[in-house]
């Protein structure tokens, strides 16, 4: 029997024999098997560890999709805040094609100046209503002439 080279070529980088020469013997072929099926196991837990690694990026992306989706809700409801003493209903800042990004400072916060000269804008260009003025009330009304009118209630109830 003539011993087998395993020269390395550009095709087969890995050094095993080439298939169309001569059979191995019978020895050689086992321990062929093995190696074969050993490459196999790397390879599919290779394949295995990629797969694991690619669930958890898509798990990470759907979260990070989720969390910036959540900033940007409560950026806008800080800026509906921060304008409704200017519009009578704040989502109408939205309705004038103002941008979220317009109204953010440097670091991704909502500056309410911004904010505030984006609503008068918003009410002078489309129309939008201005704010409500709520009336505080006087506390010094309705006093009366200083008869408690408690007293009368307790009078009435009162076993004599």
């Amino acid at each position: 029997m003539s011993e087998q080279t395993t020269e390395t070529t550009a095709a087969d980088p890995v050094g095993r024999p080439d298939p169309t020469t001569e059979p191995a013997p019978a020895a050689d072929a086992a321990q062929l098997d093995e190696s074969l099926a050993d490459d196999r196991d790397d390879t599919s837990k290779a394949g295995r560890e990629a797969a694991r690694y690619r669930v958890r990026l898509r798990e990470t992306e759907a979260e990070r999709d989720q969390l910036r989706s959540l900033v940007e809700t409560l950026q806008r409801a800080e800026a509906e805040r921060a304008v409704s003493d200017v519009l009578r209903v704040p989502a109408g800042l939205w309705t004038a094609g103002t941008a979220l990004a317009d109204l953010l400072d440097d670091q991704g916060r909502v500056d309410p100046e911004k904010a505030i000269a984006a609503a008068r804008t918003a009410r002078e260009t489309v129309g939008l209503a201005a704010a409500r003025r709520t009336p505080r009330p006087d506390l010094s009304q309705g006093r009366g002439s200083g008869d408690d009118s408690r007293d009368a209630w307790t009078k009435a109830f009162r076993h004599n």
